[in-house]
């Protein structure tokens, strides 16, 4: 299933999952108060990550190659 959202939708949906945007558009985690991070360790900002994607509620990927390297790993490691 493919959902694309406007970017005040993603805000309203992030904000639901339980994060914050700051003022700049850095989603931060409110538990440790430090920025939300992309699978290879850079913050996001719901701003200038135009090819966001939240994966499982929880893991956020900047562009299309983190989310196909999220993808390829997923299913490497169920077909062991």
């Amino acid at each position: 299933m493919d959902l694309f959202l406007t970017r005040e939708d993603m805000e309203e949906f992030i904000k639901k999952l339980g994060y914050r945007i700051d003022e700049t558009g850095v989603i931060m985690d409110p538990k440790t108060g430090k920025p939300v991070r992309s699978l290879c360790g850079e913050a996001i900002n719901i701003k200038k990550d135009k090819d966001l994607a939240i994966v499982s509620g929880h893991i956020f990927t900047k562009n299309v190659a983190e989310f196909s390297h999220l993808l390829a790993k997923s299913f490497l490691n169920n077909n062991k």
